[in-house]
């Protein structure tokens, strides 16, 4: 994979990971964090639960196929992308920008 493209999931991953983390087990909150915020290989991973390198990436895929179905269904990470880019957007009020902030800082 592309070290770009590489960049651009691990930065998805953590975004869905801020928002829907919660709705995932500990396990998979935690070896998602291990792999997309402390950048461990499968290896790394597995090695420090006991447990199988196989184990470890059904786990990840499971636990990613359910943050990208959280987002489907409720757009939270898009919604919040949209709102940043409107507060950078220098065309949109001061007044405007405030409330954006206010919405997403809740």
């Amino acid at each position: 994979m592309p070290k770009s493209q590489l960049l651009t999931e691990m930065n998805l991953m953590n975004g869905l990971l801020d928002v829907y983390g919660p709705l995932l087990t500990h396990l998979q909150q935690a070896m998602m964090s291990d792999y997309y915020r402390f950048n461990l290989s499968l290896q790394e991973i597995a090695d420090q639960r006991q447990i199988t390198r196989a184990a470890v990436s059904d786990a990840l895929t499971q636990a990613k196929r359910h943050l990208m179905k959280f987002e489907k269904t409720l757009k939270v990470v898009a919604l919040q992308t949209t709102l940043k880019t409107w507060i950078d957007d220098e065309t949109i009020p001061t007044n405007l920008k405030k409330k954006l902030i206010e919405l997403l800082n809740r």
